[in-house]
């Protein structure tokens, strides 16, 4: 809004400065020789004129200017001249303007030109039906509907002000702007063909090549020279994706994107969103980045799952087409069945794949998984397999709050729905489990060694366990159980550090 009064003010500002500095000129009568074929007197309205019958030219030599036209009606008392027929007005050896009808008045150094009115200069061409051309300020201004053609670019709308002199164009109502780079549509534009730069004011709304659709509701900036864009506020979408921002800025060429402050990022096939304060996009690699907070959150059906980082980088292969989004730095991800902490996380869109490094933690129910390196595949009803990858310790917390304990070189565990199904212990297997009677009363604690082992569970519990390879047992009795013997090597149960929607969201 803010943008759209200082747009109303520029206009409003240089309509008046135009109009002081023509009545400022509007003494005096210009010197003019003219000649014709054929030459007549006569009165209109109590006014003598001249009236030039073919071959018509008027010649303002102090300027260096030229009108020719088909028949012309000189008011040389008034100081105006009509003209009708194959109007031609020269400029020196650089402006010509081409009409049916002509006014001039010498006074007020204004040429008005009506139908079917070309102006063109060195670098400009300039169509429309209504024209006054300022001769002292070397400045055009049309109405009615006219069409500029620079170069390969075209602008068209109801009103306009061509500077010749400064090369500042200035369009209002139903502006639009045709170029090999976008096509413009906006309520107020100011273009300077030397720079090559557009300035819009208003709604404004651009479509690529490409098919993105470029949108801002307080105007943009485009350079047409080096193809870089702009937005103060804006939105960019495509039909994969859309990208907002505070400030935006892009170029067509290089495919770099910009945003910043109030960033969102939406992938529509995948739907999935990310937040940020500043996010920085390289198209034709594919890479994004995103800075400040950022905070991934895919919808799953009935559930949405989150994810949170210092840093976030999405990669799409321009090969393959498949999506990664990798986060650094104080990784946390919530879903309402599943919690993890890292240092770096690898997400593989696509299939839904999640790889979780150095120092990984993740919760599931009142399980607590931990290992060098983590991979959970996740679908929309929840967890379906997670695997441990070198010192993997899992924690098993039953329903009295006691700790079952499995530790290995490698687990991997399967889900049903969502609750855990299966567990293979592969490698160097230790189990810590609580043994109850059917009443749920404990009896003790067995610790066995084996080399491997695999674990059916039901309703979340252990059903069956099958130990591999001479497996070694070992019974500790309520009263000899101490910290030392309830715990394997390497125990940290970490639910203190649990991520919750309330950490995550920032809520």
């Amino acid at each position: 809004m803010i943008k759209q009064i200082f747009g109303a003010l520029f206009f409003l500002s240089f309509a008046i400065n135009f109009l002081n500095i023509n009545n400022a000129i509007a003494q005096k009568k210009e010197k003019v020789n003219y000649k014709s074929d054929s030459l007549r007197g006569g009165t209109r309205d109590g006014e003598r004129f001249e009236k030039l019958i073919h071959n018509v030219e008027f010649d303002f030599k102090k300027r260096d200017s030229k009108i020719y036209c088909d028949s012309a009606f000189f008011f040389r008392k008034a100081g105006r001249m009509e003209c009708y027929g194959n109007v031609r007005v020269h400029e020196g050896d650089s402006i010509t303007i081409i009409s049916k009808k002509l006014i001039y008045d010498t006074r007020e150094r204004l040429a008005r030109m009506r139908e079917d009115v070309i102006y063109t200069d060195k670098t400009t061409k300039l169509y429309t039906d209504t024209l006054n051309y300022y001769v002292e300020t070397r400045s055009a201004r049309y109405w009615g509907g006219g069409r500029i053609i620079d170069g390969a670019n075209e602008l068209i709308s109801e009103e306009g002000i061509y500077n010749t002199a400064t090369k500042n164009m200035n369009f209002w109502d139903s502006v639009r702007m045709k170029s090999p780079e976008y096509n413009l549509r906006t309520d107020s534009l100011v273009y300077n063909t030397n720079t090559k730069i557009a300035e819009t004011f208003g709604e404004t709304e651009s479509i690529t090549p490409e098919g993105y659709i470029i949108d801002s509701p307080i105007g943009a900036i485009y350079n047409l020279s080096n193809e870089n864009t702009v937005l103060p506020s804006g939105t960019i979408e495509s039909e994969e994706y859309m990208l907002k921002g505070d400030t935006l800025t892009f170029n067509q060429t290089t495919g770099l994107y910009t945003a910043k402050n109030n960033v969102f990022l939406e992938n529509f096939e995948e739907q999935l969103i990310i937040t940020g304060t500043e996010a920085k996009m390289n198209k034709q690699e594919g890479i994004t980045k995103i800075y400040g907070n950022p905070l991934m959150k895919k919808i799953m059906e009935a559930d949405t799952f989150y994810l949170k980082a210092d840093t976030l980088v999405s990669i799409e292969d321009q090969v393959t087409g498949e999506r990664f989004l990798l986060a650094y730095d104080s990784v946390q991800i919530f879903k309402s069945n599943l919690q993890g902490l890292a240092d770096s996380i690898s997400y593989h869109v696509t299939d839904s794949t999640i790889y979780m490094y150095t120092d990984p933690v993740l919760w599931n129910d009142n399980n607590q998984a931990t290992a060098d390196t983590i991979s959970i595949l996740i679908s929309s009803a929840g967890l379906k397999q997670m695997d441990l990858y070198k010192n993997a310790f899992m924690i098993l917390e039953d329903s009295l709050g006691q700790f079952n304990q499995l530790r290995g070189r490698d687990i991997f565990s399967y889900f049903s729905g969502q609750e855990l199904s299966k567990m293979d212990v592969i490698g160097n297997s230790e189990n810590l489990y609580y043994a109850m009677d059917e009443r749920k009363g404990f009896l003790g604690i067995n610790r066995i060694i084996c080399s491997s082992t695999t674990m059916y569970f039901s309703g979340g519990q252990p059903a069956e366990v099958i130990f591999y390879t001479k497996p070694e047992a070992r019974f500790i009795p309520p009263h000899e159980i101490d910290e030392q013997s309830s715990r394997l090597k390497g125990f940290q149960w970490l639910g203190d550090m649990r991520p919750t929607r309330k950490s995550v969201l920032r809520e």
